[in-house]
């Protein structure tokens, strides 16, 4: 009887008060970023309260028709769900503050710990399959890849005591879901391929077996009940391999994330933007190779995400693909055609490259982690060629609206985005440097990033001094081997001219 009257609240009253809540949080008008919800082809928008609030209701409506009726087992679990929340929720602000404002990633927890209760409910009581091969562990796993190994570790904690209350709050049951998981966070910590994600979630299967022996051997399972335990055990590691393998692809797209599997796969130089790139402004591509090695180099010394910087820094220029030849590292012998434009018309054409990149990277869907660094890699910076020479052709009684001259922004609000905006303008100013020794390549990065800082650029990033030094320090590494000199190899004239024997006098 609660299970119906739950069902029908379900129906009636929770899903059209969400149906509302959606139809109210949705934005329309045009996409500010390239990869967005495929829903309805409009970017769905869910304020992380609505997140918290959706979670809670689901999870109490689980676990109270596992509980049954009444009004204490219903303060029970009201108690359980708000403990679970506020404790996530303090969690998130001391250890992942930066998850506090990214409604994609609240949305994408609550979507899969939703998921897993209904699923471990449906798994338990209506399918009614040993409760050892449900595929938890994957759940675990696909938060380590998307979001971070810690987070996958608490996940595990709250979905391994959600385990054991649906199962009659057996301690059994929730050891081995929490071993289980606890060892598919630990092999997903360095996924590169969909190889690693299987050996993630067989992985799994090995620490749920571990667990399965520890309790055989504390209680005196009898061998068949050992035996069959550890097949469905198994049969779980199995059951995540499909699960993570599917569902990962449609949660990158849905949520806005980027696995290292699809940064890989966007560092392939046959992707068509960079072959496009590579044959229509060969300068410009061969710069963001140089700037991706140099942003890749700093990321590894601060601990930034350093695949998201090499391929930030491959996509950070794709908007010269619509003018190449009036960007100085194209232009080769054909001429320089900014010199037939007033400075006002060429910081258009200029600036305009933020602007096209943003609408190739929508053109080919790329991520949006992807598009930030497009948006982001100059800020707000001057366009100082054009300021300079907007002042020189200006009479001394005007202003020039400095303002003009500046790059619309968003200014770089993570590290690695900080990262590629140096990297791209050192690699571009190196260029410039006459002779460039040891000592010149230091005094111009430090110049160069001292320059971004005192303009403000990073006052949204979290860098320290001390990684703010580390990544000058990388720099100036990577350009001393990039500008390195070479001993001079004779021609084969000049040493024959050496060998010749000097004629006597």
């Amino acid at each position: 009887m609660s299970r119906s009257l739950i069902q029908q609240f379900l129906s009636h009253v929770l899903r059209p008060v969400l149906v509302r809540l959606l139809r109210w949080t949705e934005r329309k008008g045009p996409l500010p970023s390239p990869r967005t919800s495929v829903f309805l082809h409009r970017e769905i928008h869910v304020p992380t309260p609505v997140v918290g609030v959706a979670v809670w209701v689901l999870l109490s409506a689980v676990l109270f028709m596992e509980l049954g009726p009444g009004i204490g087992p219903l303060t029970a679990v009201l108690i359980l769900t708000t403990g679970l929340v506020v404790l996530f929720r303090l969690y998130l602000h001391h250890d992942h503050p930066e998850l506090m404002h990214d409604d994609d990633a609240i949305a994408l927890i609550g979507v899969l710990v939703v998921s897993a209760a209904l699923g471990m409910d449906l798994w338990f009581h209506q399918i009614n399959l040993s409760p050892f091969g449900f595929p938890l562990a994957a759940a675990s796993i696909l938060v380590t890849v998307l979001l971070h190994a810690r987070m996958g570790v608490v996940l595990t904690l709250v979905l391994s005591l959600l385990f054991g209350i649906l199962n009659g709050f057996s301690l059994d049951n929730a050891l081995v879901a929490c071993f289980s998981g606890m060892a598919g966070v630990s092999l997903s910590l360095r996924v590169r391929t969909r190889r690693d994600l299987t050996v993630a979630c067989l992985g799994s299967a090995g620490g749920g077996a571990a667990a399965v022996l520890m309790l055989a051997l504390l209680k005196q399972w009898p061998p068949a009940h050992v035996v069959g335990t550890l097949k469905w055990v198994l049969a779980a590691g199995g059951f995540s391999v499909v699960a993570v393998v599917a569902l990962l692809p449609l949660l990158e797209l849905c949520f806005s994330r980027l696995s290292t599997i699809r940064l890989l796969e966007l560092s392939d130089v046959n992707h068509p933007l960079l072959k496009a790139m590579s044959l229509d402004a060969p300068g410009t591509y061969h710069h963001s190779l140089i700037a991706a090695s140099l942003a890749q180099a700093a990321a590894e010394r601060v601990g930034a995400n350093a695949l998201l910087c090499r391929v930030g820094a491959y996509f950070h220029d794709i908007g010269k693909l619509a003018k190449p030849e009036y960007f100085v590292e194209n232009q080769g012998a054909i001429g320089n055609p900014h010199e037939l434009l007033p400075p006002n018309m060429s910081r258009i054409v200029i600036q305009s490259h933020v602007k096209d990149g943003l609408a190739l990277a929508q053109k080919h869907n790329l991520d949006r982690a992807i598009a930030d660094f497009i948006l982001m890699h100059h800020g707000t910076s001057r366009v100082e060629y054009f300021y300079r020479r907007a002042i020189e052709q200006t009479d001394v009684t005007q202003e020039v609206d400095e303002d003009l001259y500046r790059y619309p922004g968003p200014k770089p609000h993570s590290k690695e985005t900080a990262i590629v905006m140096l990297a791209d303008s050192v690699e571009a100013s190196a260029r410039t440097l006459e002779n460039p020794s040891p000592q010149r390549l230091v005094d111009h990065v430090d110049r160069i990033v001292d320059s971004k800082i005192a303009d403000g650029q990073f006052e949204s990033v979290p860098l320290t001094l001390a990684e703010v030094a580390a990544v000058k320090d990388a720099f100036v590494n990577s350009l001393i081997g990039i500008y390195h000199t070479r001993l001079h190899y004779p021609t084969s004239q000049e040493t024959n001219l050496e060998k010749r024997p000097a004629r006597p006098t």
